[in-house]
């Protein structure tokens, strides 16, 4: 004899419904068994299913509670108990092992300088950066042609004299001496050929801001042009803005924090800014060069041998050029006259 689950009424051997609720009659032990006598495959099939799923680590969209749940989506055990099944997805992008663009400005800003310069016609300013242990700063020979002194800012404020050791008024590069300076040298990249829309950041003062760093892309390679007699070869172009006082500031790949160029010349025009800049394969082999073997400059003392600071040029005196007008670009979009940068 049965009877009903849901009102206890009683039910023949062969009622499917409750004659009294209409509650489905419950199926005996004895058919559930003969059910499952004929059908073992239903188990089987359940129990691999279920085990190729949680082996590979895939998990189907599948029902809960009458309710489709996205693929992908976690699936908890609807009481909230024993183990919950979910798809693992890391939220840490892979390291690359390349530096956060803070960290490269951070560690290239103290090596960079302002370069000071007194002429017969007055004072110029111009960058440059410490490229090694004896003092040297590699810049453009244009910042400091025709000195009758030269001197260095730090990033601190510390000014310093210094003395040209090399220069080629031919390839615009110029490097200048400080001894007993012990700003850290910036690793350089001189096998750097140049890749179109790498990232790059450029340093320097222009006009006369000191810590100046702007960022762009190479946006041209082997660009070749002259300017006032100086045939520039290879540069590469960039998209980061230069104005007067970059000249000879270090322009750094973002990929590395390594320096792969020289800050030299730049078109300003009413459709955007347009840099160039000397490769470092061309500019530091003469560098290293010169600092091995300094030559002499009639223009020039040498400092003493430990540089102690000197007073910063007076305000009321002209600390740096006034901003000149950009060059004017030629027919073919590159400068056609001398930089002031």
């Amino acid at each position: 004899m049965m009877t009903c689950g849901q009102c206890g009424f009683e039910m023949g051997p062969n009622d499917k419904f409750c004659m009294q609720c209409g509650h489905p009659a419950a199926l005996p032990l004895s058919r559930w068994t003969n059910i499952l006598s004929h059908r073992p495959w239903v188990m089987a099939g359940s129990v691999l299913a279920g085990g190729l799923l949680l082996g590979s680590g895939i998990l189907i969209g599948t029902h809960l509670n009458g309710r489709p749940v996205p693929s992908g989506a976690p699936v908890h055990h609807p009481h909230g108990g024993g183990m919950a099944l979910h798809q693992a997805k890391s939220t840490h992008s892979a390291s690359t092992g390349a530096p956060s663009q803070a960290s490269i400005i951070a560690s290239t800003m103290p090596s960079v300088v302002e370069v000071m310069v007194t002429t017969p016609s007055g004072e110029d300013l111009g960058s440059g950066f410490v490229f090694d242990t004896q003092g040297d700063i590699l810049t453009n020979d244009h910042v400091v042609s025709g000195a009758s002194s030269v001197s260095i800012k730090t990033e601190q404020g510390n000014t310093y004299a210094a003395t040209i050791i090399g220069a080629d008024p031919a390839r615009d590069v110029a490097v200048i001496r400080v001894p007993g300076l012990t700003l850290k040298p910036l690793p350089v990249d001189a096998r750097y050929s140049g890749s179109l829309g790498d990232n790059v950041l450029a340093f320097g003062s222009p006009l006369g801001l000191a810590n100046t760093v702007t960022t762009g892309i190479i946006s041209g390679l082997h660009r070749n042009f002259a300017i006032s007699g100086v045939n520039y070869q290879n540069m590469f172009q960039i998209s980061a803005p230069i104005a007067p006082g970059n000249s000879g500031g270090p322009l750094v790949l973002a990929a590395t924090g390594a320096v792969i160029g020289m800050d030299t010349a730049g078109v300003t025009s009413s459709s955007g800014n347009i840099g160039f800049a000397i490769p470092m394969s061309r500019a530091f082999p003469m560098a290293r060069s010169w600092a091995a073997n300094p030559q002499s400059h009639p223009n020039t003392l040498l400092p003493s041998a430990s540089p102690s600071p000197s007073p910063s040029p007076s305000p009321s005196g002209p600390s740096y050029p006034s901003p000149s007008p950009s060059p004017s670009p030629s027919p073919s979009g590159i400068p056609s006259q001398a930089p002031s940068f």
